[in-house]
């Protein structure tokens, strides 16, 4: 199991509301610190009313490969976000 840790900046909203939600990955060889701050990502999760979740990618670099022989099994990283997405996509 992917034992990364995700930044998720959640807006204030009643309970049992749903949010939307806006998974930012940060560039090649960055942070998710640094995609926080650049995106300003806590403003946009209270101004838009959504979740906006930062992964990290291992060791700052996103694996995006798919594979010659299977193009149709996603690489790890896709793998990891499409989880992310399947957990987090429907907060309340």
């Amino acid at each position: 199991e992917d034992e990364r840790v995700v930044d998720l900046f959640v807006p204030a909203m009643p309970a049992g509301t749903m949010a939307p939600l806006l998974v930012l990955l940060h560039a090649s060889g960055e942070s998710p610190f640094v995609m926080a701050s650049e995106s300003h990502a806590g403003e946009l999760a209270a101004r838009a009313g959504v979740i906006v979740a930062l992964p990290p990618a291992p060791g700052r670099r996103w694996d995006a490969t798919v594979s010659s022989g299977d193009p149709t099994t996603p690489s790890g990283d896709a793998t990891y976000i499409l989880g992310l997405i399947d957990r987090f996509g429907l907060c309340q």
